[in-house]
């Protein structure tokens, strides 16, 4: 995850939490909602947090296989690729799906 946020996330963006309780938190808080609506559309349900709701909560299973951990991630990378390319805290409407 530290990877993604240093290299392939065009926000500034910082890692948070303990463990398997991990977040992505955004200076700019359009942005979490908007990968959470992207991810949602790619099949990944993720939430969101903080005060403005400007975290990207992660929260797998203690169980998840690491195929489904991977799968999800790069869910979260290719949907904050998107949401960032089309403008922060903008996710484009007609490409919900389209990596699905």
């Amino acid at each position: 995850m530290d990877a993604m946020i240093d290299g392939a996330l065009d926000a500034p963006a910082a890692r948070r939490g303990r463990g398997l309780i991990q977040g992505i938190a955004f200076e700019d808080a359009g942005i979490a909602p908007a990968i959470s609506k992207e991810a949602f559309g790619r099949g990944l349900i993720i939430e969101t947090a903080g005060a403005d709701d400007e975290v990207l909560k992660l929260l797998p299973p203690l169980t998840i296989p690491d195929a489904a951990l991977m799968r999800g991630l790069e869910i979260i990378e290719s949907s904050a690729r998107r949401v960032l390319a089309n403008g922060k805290g903008t996710a484009v409407e007609d490409s919900i799906g389209a990596d699905a």
